[in-house]
């Protein structure tokens, strides 16, 4: 009679209450990268910049209300920041709401 072999090691544990390997290293969540982009003021913006400024910014803002909102799982206390950052950037560059 052949034996069947176990399950692979740590199969249905879940990865949080896996053992770790000893780091020295931080984990990513704790690392900080610093970027330092050089952004012009929408001023100088051309209409082309603008309209597709516009589109990024209700795409993002759409993605995000999808994820924060009170009737999808999400808070009021995130849904009312994403909306005075979306009315900031609206009106940074002149957008209608």
């Amino acid at each position: 009679m052949s034996r069947i072999p176990g399950p692979p090691h740590g199969f249905g544990v879940p990865p949080w209450e896996r053992a770790r390997p000893a780091s020295s290293a931080p984990p990513p969540e704790a690392r900080v990268v610093e970027v330092l982009v050089d952004v012009p003021a929408f001023s100088t913006f051309t209409a082309d910049e603008r309209a597709w400024a516009a589109r990024l910014i209700e795409a993002g803002f759409t993605a995000l209300a999808k994820r924060h909102h009170p009737d999808r799982g999400g808070t009021t206390t995130a849904m009312q920041a994403l909306n005075a950052v979306v009315a900031k950037l609206r009106a940074a560059l002149e957008i209608a709401e």
